[in-house]
């Protein structure tokens, strides 16, 4: 049993001093943590325990930092006295900062406050620093505490405000941890219930199944009262168990009064008060307990600070994997990475990326295919005689024609209408060319490896770097083509497309005509044959326009004119009506396709006193404006031909323009780009000059496989030892 305790005990004993080399505690460890009030005599417990005076004295706070007391068994002529050098030394104490130097008993107490003054300061306050100190006796079973300053409500002078709370919160990180054992210190002459250390206790264990109370100072008590309530378990309610222990006043630390001789006067007090209770108290009962509840405390724990140790090495060697080894050969390593990464982006822009595989949810080629088709939509959303109203167009062929109205249709009008639409193109072409540059970089971003962009950030802002300047020199001429396309529309309007669409038109109009002219009782003339027009203002055979006066009502001017004159008089405009599509009763099956604008009307009636006739009459009345905006027959057809050219040339070139622009982004930019990458990554990175300045580690990443890798050696070591158990 006993190198059962001395085997389990010492072992933890030497992982907890595994743990101080990192500054902090990995996993949680089965500890005894000794709590209480300030003056509660939690020192004297631990001074009785080991039977020696070492600790700091003195008034208010004295223990500012956790004191970790490892109490290691060592009967005279063990073999570690050799070992260590000090056969000729009963008892010794070593400080885990102090390396392997050997302190005397006397000595301790005055390293314990050298250390307090360099963690916690010379004043007051507290530190979650720890002091660890062996104590090597052949007096002092194998056990180990946790003593740490006490629960104080009032600040004293130098401490700050709130120092109780900084006490609780460093009592609480300790008896928090499930795997601990408290040991509650509560003075016998004070309030039980009332008591903040056995408030804290309960806490963190409201069952009470890891808490062990110790009842100070029962030599104290009123005169007339005991403690067989308390020590019968029935005030605190904890569960492993009541022990009550008469420590050394302080008049008699004073009177340094020896520890056997404080020993020998509890157990003639507790003979003599508590006769019944004897076998259950007094301090050796209390040492037996400790060391018997940490070795069974310990044999529970083992298998899960076994699992949780082994969870510990795989979390740091995966850090340091997801960190990578130390790079030997930098040119290796820097082509493995750009081939990596020039394979992903070619693969990303020619489609296959999973979903799942991109935080985006389209990425690449299929991005890029979205741009070109919203491109497209935008085009093609556009209804080009939406744009224009009829008073507008109206008098744009009044002014496009001169002293002659058109014979058939302006060529004049329909480039006017048709060029701001042209140039309209330019905008959302050029920013198609510069989103799909935009997607290049999100796909840079998105498929760069990560590993190496996290460990060499220099390596990815070169490689963004590199790319940036190719996509710029490649998009150049994408941009110059995209340009120079929108230039190559609006240089040239050509009218070869419009003869099959303007015969039709007029075959339309005149069957129209015919059956208009059949309900009034006209003479109806046969449909003309069809014809192809010779040129731009060719008439169809058989069929001729009128030549009206400039506006309002027509004259005959050939054998076909009675055909158009007999037709109805063409309504007036009225002002003021909202915008709708036109339909002057002309041709009763068509619609004018531009709408009426009151607001452009409005527009007009301002330059009715400066407009005038070549004679210097002013054009002052409405009347006269109603006159101008007057359409006769020919007109109406003049409209109807130039809105069908219009929405046919406009949707030819839309779709030609969208079809050209995917073509050369994709020529002139991706598959450029694509092409020349790696090259030029090449040229530009592998240089030693360059490389050499690459390799820089970001410090964080640095940091952290380096502390991965000083803490997986500390859990190797634990866990070799906990093996071995």
């Amino acid at each position: 049993m006993v190198n059962t305790m001395e085997t389990l005990i010492t072992k933890f004993n030497a992982i907890q001093d595994q743990f101080r080399l990192l500054r902090e505690d990995p996993i949680e460890l089965p500890q005894i943590v000794v709590v209480g009030i300030q003056s509660a005599g939690k020192s004297s417990v631990l001074e009785a325990i080991v039977q020696q005076s070492f600790l700091p004295r003195g008034t208010g706070i004295v223990t500012r930092c956790p004191l970790i007391l490892q109490l290691i068994h060592c009967p005279v002529g063990d073999a570690l006295r050799t070992t260590k050098g000090t056969t000729g030394v009963e008892e010794w104490g070593e400080f885990l900062h102090a390396g392997g130097r050997i302190f005397k008993m006397d000595e301790i107490r005055h390293e314990i406050e050298k250390e307090t003054i360099k963690l916690a300061g010379v004043k007051k306050n507290i530190s979650h620093d720890k002091i660890t100190l062996k104590v090597f006796s052949p007096k002092v079973p194998n056990l180990t505490l946790v003593d740490l300053p006490g629960i104080t409500k009032v600040p004293v002078e130098g401490q700050p405000q709130d120092i109780e709370n900084q006490i609780c919160d460093l009592v609480c990180s300790y008896i928090d941890n499930p795997l601990s054992i408290i040991l509650a210190v509560v003075p016998a002459n004070m309030d039980m219930a009332a008591n903040e250390g056995l408030k804290l206790a309960k806490e963190a264990d409201p069952d009470g199944t890891r808490t062990l109370a110790v009842v100070t100072k029962l030599d104290l008590m009123d005169q007339g009262t005991d403690a067989y309530d308390v020590l019968s378990g029935k005030v605190i309610p904890v569960k492993l168990g009541i022990i009550g222990v008469v420590n050394r006043s302080q008049q008699a630390i004073m009177d340094k009064k020896s520890i056997d001789d404080m020993l020998r006067d509890e157990r003639e007090f507790l003979k003599k008060k508590y006769p019944s209770l004897i076998g259950c108290n007094g301090t050796p009962h209390l040492t037996k307990t400790l060391s018997e509840l940490l070795l069974a405390h310990i044999k529970s724990c083992l298998p899960r600070v076994k699992a949780r140790v082994q969870t510990e090495i795989s979390t740091c060697e995966n850090i340091i994997e997801a960190c990578g080894a130390n790079v030997e050969d930098k040119k290796k390593y820097l082509s493995r990475v750009l081939s990596d990464f020039c394979n992903e982006f070619s693969k990303v822009l020619e489609g296959g990326q999973p979903a799942f595989q991109s935080s985006k949810l389209l990425i690449g080629g299929a991005k890029i295919c979205y741009l070109f088709d919203r491109l497209q939509k935008r085009f093609t959303a556009v209804q080009p005689c939406d744009l224009y109203c009829l008073e507008r167009v109206t008098m744009m062929i009044r002014n496009a024609s001169g002293p002659r109205p058109p014979f058939l249709v302006s060529e004049q009008v329909l480039e006017d209408l048709v060029k701001p639409l042209i140039a309209d193109f330019r905008e959302p072409s050029l920013s198609c060319v510069k989103a799909v540059m935009n997607e290049l970089r999100n796909v840079f971003a998105e498929k760069f490896p990560r590993d190496a962009g996290l460990r060499f950030p220099l390596i990815k802002d070169k490689v963004g770097e590199i790319l940036e300047n190719t996509m710029n020199e490649y998009s150049k001429a994408a941009l110059h083509m995209v340009n120079a396309t929108i230039d190559i529309e609006l240089a040239h309007i050509t009218y070869g497309q419009f003869e099959d669409l303007v015969e039709k038109e007029l075959h339309n109009i005149f069957a129209a005509e015919s059956k208009e002219g059949a309900k009034s009782n006209t003479i109806s003339t046969p449909p003309p044959p069809k014809k192809k027009l010779s040129g731009s203002n060719s008439a169809v055979s058989n069929f001729q326009f009128s030549s009206p006066p400039l506006f309002g009502t027509s004259f005959p001017t050939s054998a076909a004119e009675p055909l158009v004159s007999a037709l109805p008089a063409v309504p007036a405009i009225s002002f003021g009506e909202s915008p709708s599509p036109v339909n002057l009763g002309i041709i009763s099956n068509f619609a004018l396709p531009f709408k009426r604008d009151p607001d452009f009307v409005v527009s007009l009636k301002k330059k009715l006193k400066v407009a005038e006739w070549e004679e210097n009459e002013p054009i002052r009345s409405e009347k006269q404006l109603q006159e101008i905006l007057k359409l006769n027959p020919n007109d109406e057809k003049h409209m109807i031909i130039l809105g069908e050219m219009l929405n046919h040339y406009y949707k030819m070139v839309s779709n030609k323009v969208a079809d050209s622009v995917a073509k050369t982004v994709m020529h002139f930019l991706v598959h450029e780009v694509k092409r020349y990458l790696h090259s030029e990554l090449t040229e530009g990175m592998f240089p030693k000059s360059v490389m050499d300045t690459l390799f820089e580690e970001d410090r964080e990443v640095e940091k952290r496989r380096q502390d991965s890798l000083d803490k997986l050696e500390v859990l190797k070591r634990v866990s070799r030892v906990l093996q071995s158990v």
